[in-house]
């Protein structure tokens, strides 16, 4: 069954100072007066997106391991929906956890950029467990896709006469300059 530990926050969660997703971790806008409605249905609606998306995906994986005769042991499970929470952003703090809304008011989402550091040690972790290894593969595929897809969008960049950011050590790492414009394939995050 689905026990795995997929943040799943229900209505009431997201309407409470609870678990929020980094987007919105203040209740500042929610007190403006008519876009405070908008603000708190718009929040409503990109909690419950990624809940469903990370439920759907999740779902998926474990409908063709079973379709295919395999059935996911629950440490798969658990695995699965902890690599999904960090693929989507949604990386443990660990020790820190209880206080992710306040580290959020100090950095900006940190559970995101915790993600991006977790994603690589998580998959080598599913990969040395053979319990876990065939999701560790999946996790593999899943980060190859990734990287070869920001590679191919900066060698069009650059075939297309745009100054590419190769160097790790700079802070244009990754990113494409056109003229005085800055474009990163990772948004404003620089990551």
């Amino acid at each position: 069954g689905f026990e795995a530990s997929i943040p799943a926050q229900s209505l009431r969660a997201l309407q409470k100072a609870g678990p929020k997703e980094e987007l919105f971790q203040s209740r500042l806008a929610e007190r403006l007066p008519v876009l405070g409605g908008v603000v708190t249905a718009a929040e409503r609606s990109y909690g419950l997106t990624l809940n469903a998306l990370r439920f759907e995906t999740w779902k998926a994986i474990y409908e063709a391991a079973r379709s295919g005769g395999k059935m996911l042991t629950q440490k798969e499970q658990q695995a699965l929906a902890k690599w999904l929470n960090v693929a989507s952003g949604r990386g443990s703090l660990g020790a820190f956890g209880s206080a992710g809304n306040v580290l959020n008011g100090i950095l900006f989402a940190p559970r995101f950029a915790v993600s991006r550091f977790e994603a690589p040690i998580l998959t080598a972790r599913l990969l040395a467990d053979p319990a876990t290894r065939e999701i560790g593969k999946l996790a593999t595929k899943d980060l190859a896709k990734t990287v070869s897809a920001g590679v191919s969008l900066l060698l069009v960049a650059e075939a297309a006469g745009l100054k590419v950011g190769w160097d790790p050590a700079s802070s244009d790492f990754g990113k494409i300059r056109a003229g005085d414009k800055l474009a990163g394939r990772h948004g404003n995050k620089g990551v």
